[in-house]
């Protein structure tokens, strides 16, 4: 060593980091060396002599994949979460940018960045306008339990069952409208470890903040005529069909009932409040694992839902089944209205002709894998048009003919036409609104009347759900 290196090496001895480094890069030539003569099984045989190929090399899933880089990056990571449906990061605008965001500002008396406590005062200082600051859209799955968790209702059946009882056989669903999860009524909730008085109390509160109550009489009676409605209270109507008279005391009884419907609700979309917030904490510790450097997040909120109605006419096929094809109407106008994400597995995308560094480009997922056209398609829907909804109908199996089509839209708790000057098309709400809301069909308050050869055609709804239900559940997430 030192015939080699002459006068420019001064220190010889074993302390020397130079003589270290050198004694450890000789050791590892050698054992390269020593490495290389030996037969390629014994290389990769483990220590009880069984082969190790998966330890020895890198998965695809570990060297091909990358953290989150650009928008669809950090979408997929969060539609990768159990119960999230869809997710969009939109970037802070210069006209809302102060609105809820960071207001800072060059102080120039004291030269520093400070915050801004009076917005008012933004345009007499020198405001600083950062980039890298984005609002989290998240659209959430249909829970078994809780429905539809972009909703604010809870739905809740009363069947009267007792023999002794007057109204046996009745039965209604209720759909009750409270406050959305993110309104400043709900506090942090864990329900596991709130006081029971606390939880009682919350429940009663929350009983009082009903927005919106929605009956749908399932089953009538024929020995009376029953009429409910909520008006910040039951209001309950039971009349005789022979004599029109009023019924007090059955009138009372049911109220009874009504009443319990509604705090067993209450107590269920407390528990989905809950639900939702805990989804949204998964998602928010999400982000941050990932988040890169000079970006943030301002906001994390979820799609409401505007609910729609639909009324058309169809004449069908000769071979033609109402049930059929009306649950085939409704379930192409939901994935119209709400496309669900489809995961693709390895093997159906190399099937394809996809290179496997293409599969694997973005970050690690858990479900499979979302493809950019899955991406593309799943945008939201700021305004609704007929055509679109034409086009849809017109393509099932067992559609001749499609007749007047009408849309209602749910304002202050009725559905309402839209009058003619918006035939065409619906906007789903203000300007300022539609950033947060999402169209959703209510099958309840729709029509769908069907006639073939000019004859009208009837349905039955309990046959057309089942049918409904059997789509929605074959529709499987994985291709």
């Amino acid at each position: 060593m030192q015939l080699v290196a002459g006068n420019n090496w001064t220190d010889y001895n074993t302390h020397d980091p130079g003589r270290t480094i050198l004694e450890q890069l000789s050791y590892a030539i050698n054992d390269l060396s020593y490495r290389t003569s030996q037969p390629i099984a014994d290389l990769f045989a483990e220590d009880n002599g069984i082969a190790g190929l998966q330890k020895h090399f890198f998965s695809p899933r570990e060297i091909l994949t990358n953290n989150p880089v650009n928008v669809d990056d950090f979408r997929k990571i969060l539609i990768d979460l159990a119960g999230i449906k869809n997710a969009w990061l939109e970037p802070r605008l210069e006209d809302d940018f102060y609105s809820d965001g960071p207001a800072l500002y060059f102080n120039t008396q004291s030269r520093k960045i400070e915050y801004l406590e009076d917005l008012s005062k933004a345009e007499s200082e020198q405001m600083i306008r950062m980039t890298g600051l984005y609002d989290i859209l998240l659209e959430f799955e249909t829970h078994e339990t809780f429905g539809d968790l972009n909703g604010n209702s809870i739905q809740q059946t009363l069947q009267i069952s007792g023999n002794s009882d007057k109204l046996k056989d009745f039965k209604a669903v209720f759909a009750t409208e409270f406050p959305y999860w993110d309104d400043p009524f709900f506090p942090d909730l864990d329900l596991n470890k709130m006081d029971p008085s606390y939880e009682r109390a919350l429940i009663k509160a929350l009983m009082g903040k009903v927005l919106d109550m929605d009956v749908t009489v399932y089953r009538k009676l024929g020995t009376y005529k029953i009429q409910i409605s909520y008006q910040g209270g039951f209001v309950v109507v039971v009349t005789h069909r022979n004599n029109r008279q009023r019924q007090p005391e059955l009138e009372a009884a049911l109220r009874t009932k009504l009443n319990n419907v509604l705090e067993l609700s209450a107590r269920n979309y407390l528990a989905k409040v809950q639900y939702i917030k805990n989804l949204v904490k998964q998602a928010n510790e999400r982000l941050y694992e990932h988040r890169n450097l000079c970006e943030d997040y301002i906001n994390i909120r979820s799609v409401k839902v505007k609910e729609i109605a639909i009324c058309i006419k169809v004449d069908l096929e000769h071979h033609a089944q109402p049930n059929g094809v009306l649950a085939n109407i409704y379930y192409a106008l939901e994935q119209f209205l709400s496309p669900q994400l489809q995961w693709s597995s390895l093997e159906t995308l190399q099937a394809k002709g996809m290179a496997i560094d293409e599969v694997f480009e973005g970050p690690v997922l858990d479900h499979g894998f979302l493809t950019a056209d899955q991406m593309e398609v799943t945008d939201r829907r700021r305004i609704l048009y007929v055509s679109d909804l034409i086009n849809v109908i017109s393509d099932i199996d067992g559609v001749k003919f499609l007749g007047e089509i009408e849309l209602g839209l749910k304002q202050n708790g009725e559905f309402k036409d839209p009058g003619d000057d918006v035939q065409w098309h619906l906007e789903l709400s203000d300007v300022n609104e539609s950033e947060y809301f999402i169209p959703r069909l209510n099958i309840d308050h729709s029509s769908v009347k069907f006639r073939k050869d000019r004859i009208p055609l009837s349905t039955n709804r309990d046959e057309v759900n089942a049918a409904l239900n059997a789509l929605r559940n074959s529709n499987t997430s994985l291709d």
